[in-house]
């Protein structure tokens, strides 16, 4: 019985012993695993910690993203407000081109009314010319019929001396006291007619027959004196008509040079105006397409910051979408972290009552298969 009982212990010994170093194989393959996942833990650690740090940047990138959307948005409101204050620009140099052309087209119909009157004046101009050269032939023939006169009143001038001077050759000494009588007559404008028929008066007093030819001398002479007087008179007459004519000439060229003088500064000053309207209008009309030209590039910029919005904000999506990726590979991979952990010590669990340990491959097929092997896991650490 004692041999059977030893022999009983030296196979329990035996059969600790081998229990034993099942255990101790188990234990280093225990190790070796948890060597193993603590390797892996380290990798998924590191990987973890390189997508927080990915995340991170995607969130430093993101928030400048949203930064520079800011920016643009910023400058894109400045650019509406400048867009709108050239609007308002531009509707005030429409307002005021329009003004001007209801200024041009006032000063074009004062412009019209100016070329009617100058017209008209250039009409009245013409019939005073007319009326002009009328007088001048007026004057023309005036002149000639004054020539006329005058050669008529020198060659009675001139007969009138030739008689006086026969008259004095032949005369008696009575008749040549009679000439120079007529003679102081003729100095004395006024009294030479009552004179004259005094003269003819004495000349009948005393006289005889042979005095005839005396008397009719003197009557010829005082005929050719009155003939003389009213010759005088026609010259003067005429004279002062040639006058008045000619004042009235100058008195109508010196109105009708005024009246254009007149008409022309206010033409040359209403073309002045008019070119002046007219470069304002050009002025304008530059300066609107000026406007239109920056409008238009303000209008392109905005399109070019719209486009540049639209893109950063592509990007900011696309950031928001890599995050979420990260996120859920974070989760992933934390999940993963959590079952292995606790896929390790239901192992621990295991090899402390003789179970056998899981590899790798085992934890990524539980890993896939989580929703269906977590309940039958803690069912198992229930039992445990």
């Amino acid at each position: 019985a004692m041999q059977g009982l030893i022999e009983e212990l030296e196979s329990r010994i035996l059969e600790e012993e081998a229990l034993k170093n099942n255990a101790q194989e188990v234990n280093r393959n225990l190790q070796e695993q948890l060597r193993v996942a603590n390797i892996k833990v380290s990798e998924l650690q590191d990987r973890l910690d390189y997508m927080d740090s990915t995340h991170a940047e995607g969130g430093e990138q993101l928030k400048q993203a949203e930064s520079d959307l800011e920016m643009l948005r910023e400058e894109l409101q400045v650019s509406n407000n400048k867009m709108r204050a050239e609007e308002g620009e531009k509707l005030k140099l429409l307002e005021r081109t329009r003004k001007r052309d209801v200024e041009w087209g006032k000063m074009k119909e004062t412009m019209d009314k100016m070329t009617s009157q100058l017209r008209m004046l250039g009409e009245e101009r013409d019939v005073m010319h007319q009326h002009l050269e009328e007088a001048r032939g007026k004057l023309h023939d005036t002149q000639q019929k004054l020539n006329a006169t005058q050669d008529e009143l020198a060659k009675h001038q001139n007969a009138e001396r030739v008689m006086k001077r026969n008259l004095q050759l032949q005369m008696p000494e009575e008749i040549k006291r009679v000439v120079k009588r007529v003679e102081e007559l003729d100095k004395q404008n006024r009294d030479l007619q009552a004179k004259l028929h005094q003269a003819k008066g004495l000349s009948k007093d005393g006289k005889t027959a042979s005095d005839d030819a005396g008397k009719k001398a003197v009557q010829e002479l005082a005929e050719l004196r009155i003939n003389h007087k009213s010759m005088k008179d026609k010259f003067e007459a005429l004279q002062r008509e040639k006058e008045g004519e000619e004042r009235r000439f100058e008195s109508t060229m010196r109105l009708a040079e005024s009246r254009a003088r007149t008409l022309f500064d206010k033409t040359v000053q209403y073309a002045q105006k008019l070119q002046g309207a007219a470069d304002t209008r050009v002025q304008e009309r530059l300066g609107s397409k000026s406007s239109a030209h920056e409008m238009t590039s303000l209008k392109r910029r905005n399109m070019d910051l719209l486009a540049q919005v639209n893109a950063l904000e592509e990007q900011r999506l696309e950031a928001e979408q890599r995050e979420k990726e990260a996120a859920a590979k974070c989760v992933t991979l934390q999940e993963k972290l959590d079952l292995f952990a606790l896929m390790q010590r239901v192992d621990i669990s295991n090899l402390s009552y003789g179970g056998g340990g899981r590899t790798e491959d085992d934890m990524d097929r539980i890993f896939l298969q989580r929703s269906g092997i977590m309940p039958r896991v803690l069912s198992q650490s229930s039992g445990l």
